[in-house]
């Protein structure tokens, strides 16, 4: 049995802003390094629901539906996302010989989370360091 339903329209708005930098450096023969850099801040919201609630028809609907919830009003703060992610990236590279590179990297990321009632606290950073060996054919 279908008793109807009631709906209304709202708007979903996301914002999005990159920043990305990086540089490469020979500094001799045998000696690259590589510096790489990003930031990006993101935000999302809906916009107030506004729900018709004097459409005739509706009163009697809202009876026959009473264990349903039109209340909306919480939607605009609750769905309000914000994110700022950072991310830093650097390389060096020497040639050992003509058939082997050693390197060192290290990587620094950040993510910063302003609604933790959404999603739980996601904010936190973290960083890699690596070191290695490449063969070249």
């Amino acid at each position: 049995m279908h008793f109807g339903s009631i709906y209304g329209e709202f708007d979903y708005e996301s914002t999005s802003s990159v920043l990305y930098a990086g540089l490469n450096f020979k500094v001799n023969p045998k000696l690259k390094l590589w510096l790489q850099g990003n930031y990006s801040k993101s935000e999302a919201a809906f916009s107030k629901v506004g729900m018709d609630m004097d459409l005739p028809g509706v009163d009697e609907a809202l009876e026959i539906i009473e264990a349903s919830d039109y209340d909306y009003s919480g939607i605009p703060q609750y769905s309000d996302l914000s994110y700022g992610y950072m991310n830093f990236n650097a390389r060096a590279e020497y040639k050992l010989s003509d058939k082997l590179l050693f390197n060192v990297d290290f990587s620094y990321y950040d993510l910063t989370s302003d609604e933790t009632w959404v999603y739980g606290d996601e904010s936190g950073s973290f960083t890699v360091f690596r070191t290695g060996f490449t063969l070249i054919k």
